[in-house]
């Protein structure tokens, strides 16, 4: 074995002797001087400049810690800009998933914090400050991905302040922010940050730890000091800079906030070099480091540099060696330095980051710190070297004699290291200690040549084929494993043969005859052709360590294979064999980003004919069969300058491009579509079946230069032609969109018409002559004209707040909201009688209600729903993430974001207004979970528990029986009355039950006339009101077992499934347009109000659904 180089420098036997005798010559006539030199006088001096020196750095430690200290504290900047991104997302301004696209996405952002950043650096006097936005993974994007972001920089903040901003710049802003701003840009100014891996670790490492973070922490525990100067794109002046990541409450990392210190200037006036009194040749050094501090050893990065020596420069790396007294020194150019380090604490313990050491370091040259002691020194050398010549001759003898053994050991075993499979033989000295050794070290090489061989017989038994090399600076030769030409494929040499540069030529030739990609996490791999015109695939890695290169060489053929097979099924449709609609969509963009190859181009978006006829006719995989060969049909017959996409189902898209004409594209689509008609396909049934598709074609850049708006048109041309004549393909027209559009918002504005009650019906009962019996009704819509906003209540309200209740109470009532479930807790109105009247439960205000009792259907076998529906009945508790109370405003509000951890996360917001007059008005948006497994949420609603005494129920809605989204054609708008009781079924097992839709308005009152009214603001809802819940109608089998509550239950819903009927053998029984999916967001609001005995429910539904 080739012996590992040494760290040290090598001395001979003969050497070591002879320098120990020398040594103790030395040392007895140190022992001498040491008894002149009375007091030690030297070696005083010389703790006196260390000392002086320590204390100079550690004043100048003490001030720059403060000073970056309170820099780097950005807690209140962040939160301030956190509360601006969440007002913005809020109102729909921004968007995270849209927020690093681009310029025009960020710039209402960055406008709205740009004057604060102004504000912080000039507070902190800070040469810069920037704010960048990413919401993506860094480690997926590559260089030269530019993100948008804002960087400040004022060349001089120890100078006095322009009022108008003039001595500031903009080194990188959205172009319409510099407008905005007035503020100049720099000479290298740039719309947005161009990112560079190595040089952006001012935002890779706060970013992507935070992003990567398994547990969340505060953002300033992210935050980081950049170790390496960097610059700026075509700016020379290098920054050293702190950034710490934006984060929302929610733990989205969304971007970074930073400071930038110039180094070259700014740092360095707060590193005067003069105050080291070392006749100006003192540097200081702001460094860091990854070693403990305790370490004899420390590998120093300077971040930055004050010094008058050209040799030391920021972005260096030093190597500090402290002695045993623990003092430091370091070797530049030649040159040593007594170092006086001081430790800065810029990061808390348990931040990321807290591995990364700061010091402050204070360097002047050893020959100037011990220039006075070194004089004194030199008196006494002279008489020590008088002295050393009188003993080096009898140490040269002595030396001679003892070293004569060990080389002749020595040689032999050098000899022995060109037997590379044998054992050495050593002959004896005669010495007890060195016959040991070689008899020891005998041993060894045995058990080492029998582990290489056990090692070598394993790598050839080994499933993954691995080989590899071995460079050392100490011999000539190469050290490869066996099997290592042969995985190259090429042909073995003897290892005698291997020499360095021939080794190298062969290799760095291999390397160049070859494709090879990159690996992200090291390494080549390399692609080999092999028999049978199959490739194999070979991962080359190397490193190198103390001077010593080391190869791997790994067959990765299986594992290459399967990682292209995945990358295939992930950009490609499975069943055509077509881009999937991820992959198109890729393709597309990258295209529209280059408008100039488009030149002329068409969007063709197809859909089969009569799939779903062949798919209930002769099964789905006869229907897969007929897509297969239409993808096969496009792929044939599209021109090479064309991509093709399976979007969904049955639904295609060709974009065709780069055509010099329409002429041109015309006669392109008119081959394809003769194509079409020429591919068959056979049907179970024996017959035959041409391909059958409908077609719009929307043109680039006649129609539109943007993609989405292109797509909107050939789908529309599509659906005109699906509407009027299948089987064609049709030009975009856009007279018949603008007609659609206009026939579309007639149909929206009439439709605002009735949910905003701007019309109101009558019916008129059409009576039989023979027998006087009603036959019909005729409906009519009488024209609302008195429907105007309502005026605000401008009854006084007082707000108080005890804990985690908020009461708000006027003259004619009181309420009380538990602001921790969100939940209405009171809510009493001054009655008839003088005194307050609950109209709730205590404890029992609106809460989420998503389950419904089961009906037949629900219970139904394959029904599915029964399952969906059981998974809705235990909702849990509704955890609060957020709110906000608006005391001041007119009416109160309350607003609260949160979740239910039970059902998948949901996320529900609800929002509380409370007027003078003691109505409330209660808001509920409920979003899709981002990762459900449930399909259909059975309710969207609130239920809420009324005291027994409001027994009667006055509605306005569908009547005069229950009735759900599926089962009220039959029935008839207008206002009824029942009561509770009356209002429960007895169904031979009890189900969901008294149920109405199209509800304004709904009163539960008592026998006075005194109760709760409560009216939908916008579109109609869906109300009931019984003395059992959902969840006793479900568990009672037969009616007889239920037992009624002394309390009213009332259910205010936005939506309910519907019931069903075709039949109970499919999975789902309820028809499409009664389905509630949970897939999109559901959104309601409804008015609670106390109802007088003199006041009428209509008229007073109508003025409170009005308050603002």
């Amino acid at each position: 074995m080739v012996p590992a180089p040494q760290s040290r420098k090598m001395h001979s036997v003969f050497f070591t002797i002879f320098f120990s005798l020398l040594l103790v010559l030395v040392i007895e006539l140190t022992l001498l001087i040491g008894t002149i030199v009375v007091g030690q006088v030297p070696s005083q001096l010389d703790d006196n400049a260390e000392e002086v020196l320590c204390e100079q750095v550690a004043n100048r430690s003490g001030y720059l810690q403060n000073f970056l200290v309170s820099s780097q504290e950005l807690t209140a900047l962040s939160t301030y800009i956190n509360s601006q991104t969440e007002a913005l997302l809020a109102d729909g301004t921004i968007s995270l998933d849209t927020l690093d696209s681009g310029s025009a996405a960020s710039e209402p952002l960055l406008r709205a914090i740009s004057s604060e950043l102004v504000f912080e650096m000039r507070a902190k006097k800070l040469s810069g400050i920037y704010v960048i936005f990413c919401s993506r993974d860094l480690d997926d994007c590559v260089d030269g991905t530019r993100f948008p972001g804002i960087y400040v920089r004022d060349l001089d903040p120890d100078g006095p302040y322009s009022d108008r901003n003039a001595d500031l710049s903009l080194e990188f802003a959205p172009a319409t922010l510099v407008q905005s701003t007035g503020l100049y840009t720099a000479s290298a100014w740039q719309p947005a940050f161009e990112y560079q891996r190595e040089a952006s670790d001012f935002l890779y490492l706060p970013y992507q730890t935070a992003r990567n973070a398994d547990t969340l922490l505060s953002a300033d525990d992210y935050g980081h000091w950049t170790r390496f100067p960097f610059c700026l794109p075509d700016d020379p002046r290098s920054v050293f800079s702190y950034s710490q990541p934006l984060i929302l409450p929610d733990g989205t990392v969304y971007g970074v906030v930073g400071i930038g210190l110039l180094s070259g200037t700014y740092l360095r006036g707060m590193l005067p070099t003069y105050e080291l009194q070392n006749e100006g040749s003192g540097s200081y050094l702001l460094c860091s480091t990854t070693d403990d501090l305790s370490a004899d050893t420390l590998t120093l990065q300077i971040a930055v540099c004050s010094s008058p020596d050209a040799a030391i420069q920021a972005g260096n790396t030093l190597v500090l060696q402290k002695d045993a007294s623990g003092e430091g020194f370091l070797t530049i150019d030649g040159t040593r330095y007594f170092a006086s380090e001081q430790p800065l604490a810029l990061y808390s313990r348990n931040a990321p980051f807290s591995g990364e050491h700061w010091l402050l370091i204070g360097l002047v040259p050893v020959k100037q710190l011990y220039s006075f002691s070194g004089s004194v020194r030199q008196m006494l050398v002279i008489i020590v070297v008088l002295t050393l010549l009188a003993g080096v001759f009898a140490s040269f003898i002595v030396s001679r004699r003892l070293a004569q053994p060990i080389t002749r050991l020595s040689k032999q075993i050098s000899a022995s290291q060109n037997q590379r499979y044998q054992v050495p033989t050593l002959s004896p000295t005669g010495i007890c200690e060195l016959d040991q050794f070689s008899a020891a070290f005998t041993q060894r090489s045995q058990e080492i040549l029998d582990t290489s061989v056990k090692f070598q017989r394993i790598m050839e038994l080994a499933s993954v084929e691995i080989g590899g090399f071995e460079k050392r600076p100490d011999v000539d030769t190469v050290y490869v494993t066996d099997n290592f030409f042969s995985l190259l494929a090429l042909p073995d040499v003897p290892p005698d043969s291997l020499d360095k540069d021939w080794f190298d030529a062969i290799l760095n030739g291999w390397k160049q005859t070859h494709e090879y990609v990159t690996r992200a996490y090291g390494g080549e791999v390399y692609a080999l052709p092999a028999s049978g015109g199959t490739v194999r695939y070979i991962l080359l890695r190397s490193g190198e360590e103390r001077g010593t290169q080391v190869g791997l060489v790994e067959d990765v053929t299986t594992s290459m294979q399967e990682r292209r097979r995945i990358e295939h099924e992930r950009d490609y449709d499975v069943l055509t064999g077509l881009y999937n609609r991820f992959s198109f969509m890729r393709k597309v963009q990258e295209m529209f980003a280059h408008p100039d190859k488009m030149r002329h181009a068409a969007l063709l978006m197809t859909d089969l004919d009569d799939l779903k006829r062949i798919n209930d006719t002769y099964g789905h995989d006869c229907g897969d069969r007929y897509i297969r060969l239409t993808g096969q049909c496009l792929a044939e017959n599209i021109p090479a300058n064309a991509v093709c996409s399976r979007l969904s189902g049955d639904e295609f898209v060709v974009l065709l491009h780069g055509y010099e004409s329409r002429d041109a594209l015309r006669a392109d689509l008119t081959h394809l579509q003769e194509a079409m008609s020429t591919y068959t396909a056979v049907l179970p049934s024996g017959d035959t079946m041409h391909i059958a598709i409908s077609g719009g074609v929307a043109w680039y850049p006649d129609d539109s230069r943007d993609f989405a708006t292109l797509k909107r048109y050939a789908d529309f041309a599509l659906y005109q032609v699906k509407r009027q004549r299948k089987g064609e393909i049709r030009e975009f027209d856009i007279g018949a969109y603008n007609r659609e559009a206009y026939y579309a918002q007639l149909r929206q504005e009439f439709s605002a018409l009735l949910e905003n009650d701007s019309v109101f019906y009558h019916f008129q009962p059409l009576f039989s002559a023979r027998d006087g019996h009603v036959v019909a009704y005729e409906q009519f819509a009488m024209r609302n004209d008195n429907e105007l906003m309502s005026a605000m209540p401008d009854a006084a309200m007082t707000v108080t707040q005890d804990g985690n209740v908020l009461s708000i109470s006027g003259e004619q009532f009181r309420t009380a909201l538990n602001l921790e479930t969100a939940q209405l807790t009171r809510y009493e109105a001054l009655g008839a009688d003088g005194t307050f009247h609950a109209l709730i439960v205590p404890g029992e205000g609106p809460k989420g209600s998503f389950y419904r009792a089961a009906t037949d259907n629900d219970r139904a076998f394959g029904s599915g729903l029964g399952h969906m529906n059981a998974a809705w009945k235990e909702p849990g508790m509704y955890v609060v993430t957020n709110r906000a109370l608006y005391a001041d405003e007119n009416p109160v509000r309350v607003t609260f974001d949160g979740c239910y951890p039970a059902l998948e996360n949901m996320l529900v917001s609800l929002e509380y207004r409370f007027y003078g007059d003691g109505s409330i008005r209660v808001q509920m948006h409920l979003s899709a979970p981002e990762h459900q497994q449930l399909i259909y949420i059975p309710v969207v609603g609130m239920q809420m528990t009324l005291p027994k005494a409001y027994e009667r129920m006055t509605y306005f809605g569908c009547g005069p029986e229950e009735n759900y989204t599926d089962r009220h054609s039959g029935t008839k708008v207008g206002r009824y009355e029942t009561t509770v009781t009356d209002n429960f079924f007895p169904y031979m097992e009890p189900s969901e039950t008294g149920n109405r839709t199209g509800v304004r308005w709904i009163a539960l009152t008592d026998e006075t006339g005194e109760g709760l009214l409560a009216a939908t603001d916008s579109a109609p809802m869906e109300a009931s009101a019984l003395h059992y819940t959902p969840e006793a109608l479900t568990q009672a089998k037969h009616p007889y077992q239920l037992t009624a509550t002394e309390n009213v239950i009332l259910r205010l819903n936005a939506v309910q499934i519907g019931l069903g009927g075709d039949n109970s053998w499919y999975r789902i029984i309820v028809h499409e347009p009664y389905l509630t999916p949970l897939t999109r967001d559901y959104d309601y609001a409804y008015i609670l109000s106390p109802l007088s005995a003199k006041e009428d429910a209509m008229e007073k539904a109508r003025t409170i659904r009005n308050y603002p």
